[in-house]
């Protein structure tokens, strides 16, 4: 009857709690302890203190001997619990943003360094006159060595191919 009306309510501490004496008092201890811890760590994780400090004093007073309930309790009372999960979450949020940065920091030096290529290549193709020479050829080889050299830059999926293209083009009239 307790987990009926325990699986039509399923956030109800009292019918929890009742059910698990239910259990300690049939024999079935393990069971009753099992349900207790399940339910005062899912309160934990989601930051309900008291509620899981009840949980796991629950626990206790089914059996006085479970040192973990009892040291859960302690670090509750304490706030050890809370200042543990703020430290985490200091912690995952600034891995985070440290991620974030080295992988822009990476993706923006791999795009400069394509750019810088890709200008470098510009300029002597211009310098050297190979366009006004119809050395298109020789023009097309410095564009592809910058687009071999940075295969993972925008600027060579963009600029560098489509001038490629455009020297292809001249190549055939």
């Amino acid at each position: 009857m307790l987990e009926g009306l325990l699986a039509k309510d399923p956030t109800s501490w009292t019918v929890r709690r009742e059910l698990a004496r239910a259990k300690a008092d049939a024999g079935d201890l393990a069971e009753a302890l099992a349900g207790l811890e399940r339910y005062a760590r899912g309160e934990l994780a989601d930051e309900r203190y008291g509620a899981a400090r009840e949980g796991f004093a629950a626990m206790l007073e089914l059996d006085p001997s479970q040192e973990a309930a009892e040291r859960m309790v302690e670090e509750i009372a304490s706030g050890a619990a809370a200042r543990r999960r703020e430290e985490r979450r200091r912690f995952v949020t600034r891995a985070v943003a440290i991620g974030t940065f080295v992988a822009l920091t990476l993706v923006t030096s791999v795009e400069v360094a394509a750019r810088a290529a890709w200008a470098n290549a510009d300029r002597e193709i211009l310098a050297e006159g190979l366009l006004a020479e119809g050395r298109v050829d020789e023009a097309i080889e410095r564009l592809e060595r910058v687009r071999a050299g940075h295969p993972f830059a925008p600027t060579t999926w963009f600029d560098v191919a489509q001038r490629i293209e455009a020297l292809e083009s001249l190549r055939g009239e």
